[in-house]
């Protein structure tokens, strides 16, 4: 029943709108990933994955209300060491969720200097 409960909320989640995602072309998006992470199946990416989709819960919920809080979860996922460790320009799933995890932050630190 957990698992169930846990399936339809990843997708829920992958198939909602995170405020101003368009405002940026972002190289990757959400979705991929995420299956990128799953599709690994190493549980290295344990850690990553459950960052990555705190964040996205933040974003979609607070993004716009509140931005500081999805920022916070983002600097959260970039504080994981298998993030932090890497350069943003490697073409590695490391790499790429760095890439979108600060877009994501700029995306929303926008929307401070809006205020």
């Amino acid at each position: 029943m957990t698992g169930l409960c846990l399936g339809l909320g990843l997708f829920l989640l992958l198939n909602e709108k995170a405020p101003q995602d368009s405002t940026k072309s972002l190289r990757y998006s959400f979705t991929e990933l995420v299956v990128d992470l799953k599709t690994d199946k190493s549980p290295k990416y344990d850690a990553v994955l459950n960052y990555m989709i705190d964040a996205r819960v933040s974003d979609v919920r607070w993004g716009l209300e509140d931005p500081r809080r999805a920022i916070s979860a983002y600097q959260l996922l970039l504080d994981e060491p298998l993030v932090r460790d890497i350069e943003p320009s490697e073409d590695s799933t490391e790499g790429k969720i760095k890439q979108f995890a600060l877009a994501r932050v700029d995306d929303l630190s926008g929307l401070l200097g809006a205020r």
